[in-house]
């Protein structure tokens, strides 16, 4: 729960962290979040106290949103991995 949390708080700071983290350099996601822990520490250090109150139950529900979307992803992928496999034997039969 502490990751979940430490997680939240950073969103809450860092909106960047919500809407362009998915870049489309892969490699650069983790230094973009190591960032913002880096500038979160030197906020408190400085007492830049965020008043922000974290919901774990609605990133709870984002989680399973998300995991849900995930699903139907694979369940399409996997439907149109089947159809390639079929016709591609049906060619070569």
């Amino acid at each position: 729960m502490a990751i979940e949390r430490a997680f939240g708080l950073l969103k809450g700071r860092f909106r960047s962290l919500l809407t362009t983290l998915a870049l489309d350099r892969v490699d650069l996601i983790p230094l973009h979040i190591l960032a913002c822990c880096v500038l979160h520490n030197i906020c408190l250090m400085k007492n830049d106290i965020l008043d922000i109150e974290v919901n774990e139950d609605v990133h709870a529900i984002d989680c399973v949103r998300d995991n849900n979307e995930n699903i139907q992803n694979a369940r399409a992928g996997i439907i149109k991995r089947d159809l390639i496999a079929e016709r591609l034997r049906i060619r070569h039969v």
